[in-house]
């Protein structure tokens, strides 16, 4: 059975050329029908509930060996673009500034490419293994830190707020730094734009929450 994905043509450009650059781990028979969809074989199984094998195969598929830094201006630009989300949907600065200022100043582990939307929901774990689906837009800041905050967001109970997921079992997480904190704040700040209220509610707590853990 053939799955077809249908949004804007910048979506669909941007999830395609994702694909291509996968190593390993993307659906198969992916193809372009036109500018708003495209299409590949329906991927039968079920999402992940513990973080090891989805960051296994992220390392192998698509955090090999990439630019030799993650520039300031990079690290300037995607703070500008989330500040521009945060301004329009009112998030007080004060719950903002401490994790920009992390971002600018922390380590940040540069990558070939990578997934941008890393969260339990676009994985699917099939008996091969994982599969990526819809990847999302790191809007510049190509680190391994961006998509394992978002397998932070999955651990962090955004699942079973939003979707009503049974929550993931309790694990250790892979070693987190106070980067990952801050890029957990800036993907709850980006998804204001488009979850349900129960989502923006949920992201607006922790949005609270976490910046207050990093005092």
């Amino acid at each position: 059975m053939l799955y077809q994905k249908v949004a804007t043509p910048e979506v669909i450009a941007h999830q395609l050329k994702a694909y291509n650059l996968m190593r390993s781990n993307q659906p198969s028979k992916i193809k372009g029908i036109d500018e708003t969809t495209l299409e590949y074989q329906w991927v039968e199984g079920k999402h992940p509930t513990h973080w090891q094998p989805v960051w296994d195969a992220a390392k192998l598929a698509m955090w090999d060996t990439g630019i030799s830094t993650v520039t300031n201006d990079k690290r300037f630009m995607y703070c500008r673009y989330v500040n521009d989300v945060a301004e329009k949907y009112r998030v007080p600065s004060e719950q903002t500034v401490r994790a920009f200022v992390c971002i600018i100043q922390s380590h940040l582990t540069p990558v070939r490419m990578t997934h941008g939307d890393l969260t339990f929901a676009n994985v699917i774990e099939t008996g091969l293994g994982m599969t990526f689906i819809d990847p999302g837009n790191d809007r510049g800041l190509c680190c391994r830190e961006i998509d394992e905050a978002k397998i932070l967001q999955s651990m962090d109970g955004f699942d079973c707020a939003y979707r009503n997921w049974e929550p993931p079992r309790w694990q250790p997480a892979f070693p987190s730094r106070r980067v990952h904190i801050a890029l957990l704040i800036t993907h709850y700040i980006r998804m204001l734009r488009h979850v349900n209220p129960t989502g923006c509610e949920f992201a607006r707590q922790r949005i609270e929450q976490l910046n207050r853990s990093m005092i």
